[in-house]
């Protein structure tokens, strides 16, 4: 690590919370590193070999995000095409799935052509940036061709959405243009239409507008009561889990649960738990800290669920299937806690929000307590 990256093995071992995620076989927090080519964050991760004696650690590399004004490199090569990299970095319009006209970034992916000199040969490429780690991702046009085409130059018959592409859409593909598919069906037969581009990242066709997403049919919202930690600490003991934070707020948490568990476009998985709760705005905690001094029983405060001003659950803090005290040290035990950490408890049940509701978490107890409720206001951005 410390000869390829400049990671030295005394930065690992003296944070202990990047220690005990290698540990944990986890991927750990970003740290300061550089190459002969960058100088960037990398996250780690270990995996055991042959009896589990001896581990190996991977690097996951991460660069700082990208803009038109950074030189900007493939196969070694600076891009100097403006043309290029502005495209890679432009706003645009497009049409949504509803009929009107959506504006916004371009999609990162939407592979954009540059002819580059290798070896002495210039070669055409497409080019994307890859959203997780912002590098730039190239493929040679020849290859593109082999994705549609076999080597005899005969039709693989790929489709999209049940929409066999033509030829003229396949060349167009291949110059990292996008094209229009009609009549696009749903596993239900319902139709929409939509823009598709090549990925060079990913190397295939993707939807390259994300303005709208047809994926998102049922997003859920959650009353909780959130716990604020008021120092960094480990293995804190249950019963001195009060000593551990600063106070209580109220929180809506948000699910896109038609990904989640699955609809006409997507397969559900668990796996997508950490995507289905992260589009923006899909957490938010507020306005209102209450110290624990201001708490009598925290074990006797209702959390109300509400929507457009109907509660629509409720329930005591002293029926969750894991109360304050063993989520505070049961995740002190695992990852660890720093001050100002936020911990979501759990819901009494969550509810359907569209256009134009809103979205409450109001959380009382005895003898008129009560805290400032946390309202939205809902805004479906396929609508708009």
């Amino acid at each position: 690590l410390k000869d390829k990256y400049g990671i030295s093995k005394d930065s690992i071992m003296s944070n202990p919370a990047i220690a005990n995620q290698l540990a944990f076989g986890q991927n750990t927090d970003l740290v300061s590193g550089s190459t002969e080519d960058i100088t960037g964050m990398f996250s780690l991760r270990a995996y055991p070999q042959g009896d589990g004696q001896e581990w190996k650690v991977k690097v996951y590399t991460i660069e700082k995000p990208k803009s038109e004004a950074d030189t900007i490199f493939l196969y070694k090569q600076p891009i100097t095409s403006e043309a290029v990299k502005k495209a890679l970095f432009e706003r645009t319009s497009w049409e949504g799935n509803d009929g009107t006209t959506k504006k916004g970034f371009a999609n990162a992916n939407g592979a954009r052509p540059i002819a580059i000199e290798i070896d002495g040969r210039k070669q055409e490429f497409l080019v994307s940036i890859h959203q997780p780690t912002n590098r730039v991702v190239g493929i040679p046009v020849e290859q593109v061709k082999l994705y549609f085409m076999d080597k005899e130059g005969a039709s693989r018959g790929k489709s999209m959405y049940g929409v066999a592409f033509s030829e003229d859409q396949i060349k167009a593909l291949c110059e990292g243009k996008a094209v229009r598919l009609d009549g696009c069906k749903t596993k239900n037969g319902e139709t929409f239409n939509c823009y598709v581009q090549f990925d060079a990242a990913q190397r295939q066709v993707v939807s390259c507008h994300p303005g709208w997403l047809k994926e998102a049919q049922k997003t859920t919202a959650e009353a909780e009561l959130g716990i604020i930690m008021g120092r960094d600490c480990r293995d804190v003991p249950e019963e001195e889990w009060e000593s551990a934070i600063v106070g209580y707020t109220t929180i809506l948490d948000m699910t896109e649960e038609s990904i989640l568990k699955g609809n006409d476009f997507v397969p559900g998985n668990p796996r997508y738990l950490t995507i289905v709760k992260n589009f923006p705005t899909f957490f938010s905690f507020g306005p209102q800290l209450v110290t624990p001094d201001e708490v009598p029983d925290v074990l006797k405060l209702e959390v109300q669920s509400v929507h457009n001003g109907e509660i629509h659950a409720k329930n005591t803090v002293d029926h969750m299937t894991h109360v304050p005290s063993r989520l505070v040290s049961l995740h002190s035990s695992i990852q660890g806690w720093y001050a100002g950490d936020v911990l979501s408890t759990g819901t009494p049940r969550a509810f359907h929000i569209q256009d134009g509701d809103i979205a409450e978490c109001r959380i009382v107890g005895p003898d008129g307590f009560e805290m400032e409720p946390l309202k939205n206001p809902v805004v479906d951005l396929k609508l708009h």
